[in-house]
């Protein structure tokens, strides 16, 4: 199975995930979560260091592309693209 078929097998998978939630993509799903973030930033509670770690995005292909990026080499190698599954 080729990176394109995995991608794939993920758009199949956040399908399922859209209609637990609803058509609301990631950016606006998170939205509120985001608000309270950065209201306890300016509150004092944590610096903007401790929350700037997150990436909201509205493509599963992108999701995907972020998390195998933002692996160690090592890990890296062991990928192996997983079979699609029909939800």
């Amino acid at each position: 199975m080729s990176l394109d078929s995995s991608f794939y097998a993920a758009e199949k998978s956040m399908s399922s995930v859209r209609s637990t939630f609803g058509e609301r993509q990631g950016s606006e799903f998170w939205q509120g979560m985001r608000d309270f973030l950065l209201f306890m930033v300016e509150q004092g509670v944590f610096g903007a260091e401790a929350v700037g770690f997150a990436r909201i995005t509205d493509s599963a292909e992108e999701a995907v592309d972020l998390i195998v990026r933002s692996l160690p080499p090592a890990l890296k190698t062991g990928l192996r693209p997983i079979e699609a599954r029909v939800v």
